[in-house]
């Protein structure tokens, strides 16, 4: 009989986000920027296998902390009112809010005008009743010439940071913080210390999960005592590149395969099996790359349902012309919905089966 033991490091608590929550995550570039890669929604999602999460990205590129980015043709007063009513609109449970990054850019830096700012926005949203998390900012990543010292403006940074701390603690509210985002990586992974090149929110997923307090073991040890079959269920899918350890003790000597779901993954001798065999590709990774793509499938969809293409023909001061149309934005709601389902069952590991062959002697 085959023995197999998985054992994974255990989770950490998660007070930022439960099971069947409404999420409504608001902030600038670097929140709308990853509607298009899904890496930190996909931390969330694979440590919460069938939790039923709705996450709405409502990040603007430019904002402020008064929404100001949002006010289009208006008054910037008008883009606070956007702000406020675009997340009224998805009826949060929870709410992220992770400003402070353009604000950092003024010099001198008022942070009185800061915080009475920020007041105003949790003063105005909380009608929600959404648990409400502030999310510090990580700091611009350092790059080399030509692009310009940024030591001043990561110094104001460390202002806000400490100032939006301050408000989470009089307030009672939940904050985490992003500023070690970069201290785990050892290339650059911005394109000019702002923006995340193309791989960037893969590479720092594992330390935007440790910050909202998720536990990212490297390994996932699958421990095999002798040849045979065996099925199991993970606990949580793997990340993009995450490896498996897997350990075979007490084979003879020879070459062995190893088969996931009746396909070969990998064949080695038996000394290198009892010492550990790293895996990285299998119907796990598969499913976590599925998942991965429905999650983006999702963001662009809820991006064209409440950012669509001529708003000011479907709903401005142009909607005389076109504004008939303005109809068919809800149509995007099923899809939607269908794709959110598809995500939830995404989620969740299924059983696989392992097997080790000999091959040769």
């Amino acid at each position: 009989m085959l023995a197999l033991i998985v054992s994974v490091l255990a989770m950490g608590q998660l007070p930022l986000i439960a099971p069947g929550d409404r999420l409504a995550w608001i902030g600038g570039a670097l929140v709308e920027q990853e509607i298009r890669s899904g890496d930190w929604e996909l931390e969330l999602t694979r440590h919460m296998p069938g939790a039923k999460l709705v996450i709405r990205n409502l990040g603007w590129s430019g904002d402020t902390v008064l929404g100001e980015a949002r006010a289009g043709f208006g008054s910037p007063a008008d883009g606070f009112k956007a702000l406020v009513a675009q997340t009224i609109a998805v009826k949060p449970t929870v709410i992220w809010l992770q400003y402070g990054s353009n604000e950092a850019f003024a010099d001198p830096l008022d942070i009185a005008v800061f915080r009475a700012q920020y007041e105003k926005l949790l003063d105005a949203l909380a009608p929600t009743k959404a648990r409400i998390v502030l999310v510090i900012p990580p700091p611009i990543e350092i790059r080399p010439s030509p692009l310009p010292d940024v030591a001043p403006v990561n110094a104001r940074m460390e202002r806000v940071a400490t100032e939006i701390q301050s408000i989470a603690s009089a307030r009672g509210l939940g904050v985490f913080s992003l500023q070690q985002l970069w201290a785990d990586v050892k290339t650059p992974q911005t394109t000019n210390g702002l923006q995340l090149a193309a791989t960037g929110y893969r590479n720092v997923a594992p330390a935007f999960a440790k910050a909202v307090g998720m536990a990212n073991a490297p390994e996932v040890e699958i421990l095999m005592l002798q040849e045979g079959v065996q099925e199991i269920r993970d606990k949580i899918l793997p990340a993009p590149g995450q490896s498996r350890i897997v350990k075979v003790k007490g084979l003879k000597p020879g070459t062995y395969e190893l088969l996931v779901n009746g396909k070969v993954i990998a064949s080695t001798d038996h000394e290198t099996w009892a010492a550990g065999a790293a895996m990285t590709k299998g119907p796990a990774w598969d499913q976590s790359a599925k998942l991965r793509e429905a999650i983006v499938a999702k963001n662009m969809l809820f991006f064209h349902r409440w950012r669509p293409q001529n708003e000011t023909y479907l709903f401005g001061f142009r909607k005389h012309e076109q504004g008939n149309n303005a109809r068919e934005i809800p149509q995007f709601d099923p899809f939607i919905e269908k794709t959110e389902a598809e995500i939830n069952r995404l989620s969740v590991p299924v059983k696989t089966t392992y097997q080790i062959r000999k091959v040769s002697s």
